[in-house]
């Protein structure tokens, strides 16, 4: 009889914390952040592609916002706990007349998302611009 009466506390708290909400909207909200955190995520078969996924999204941006530039991507390191990578990229280059803000704009509304680790902008010799960006990916799933 000693031995059961803890037992019995436990198994009314756990009664009472079990009807204590709605356990299938809250189940249902965290799906739905999962999904919204799911698409800004990069995704790639390989730490080459995805490597050049980030190039064609930078040289995009670049493009746009960019006088000219010099890109270089670091080799992607591994990030065994989520069996993906990380990629870093080095922006260098001449901002053109409309300025920095377009260009970091771009870049924070770009999906899947790029982190701005550095930015630095001088007025010397117009406006020239150092960017350091980074990337975190997850291995795709292959189809069957």
């Amino acid at each position: 009889m000693y031995k059961r009466r803890p037992l019995e506390r436990r198994a009314a708290r756990l009664d009472a914390l079990a009807g204590s909400g709605d356990w299938q909207s809250r189940i249902d909200a965290g799906r739905r952040q999962l999904e919204h955190w799911e698409a800004q995520t990069w995704r790639a078969r390989s730490a080459e592609l995805a490597a050049a996924d980030l190039q064609t999204a930078l040289r995009r941006i670049t493009a746009e916002h960019l006088a000219w530039n010099r890109l270089k991507l670091s080799p992607a390191e591994p990030v065994p706990e989520i069996d993906g990578w990380r990629i870093k990229a080095e922006i260098n280059g001449k901002l053109k007349e409309d300025g920095v803000m377009g260009m970091v704009q771009a870049i924070a509304e770009h999906q899947p998302r790029i982190l701005i680790e550095q930015l630095s902008v001088s007025l010397q010799r117009g406006q020239t611009l150092r960017l350091q960006l980074g990337v975190v990916v997850t291995r795709e799933e292959r189809a069957p």
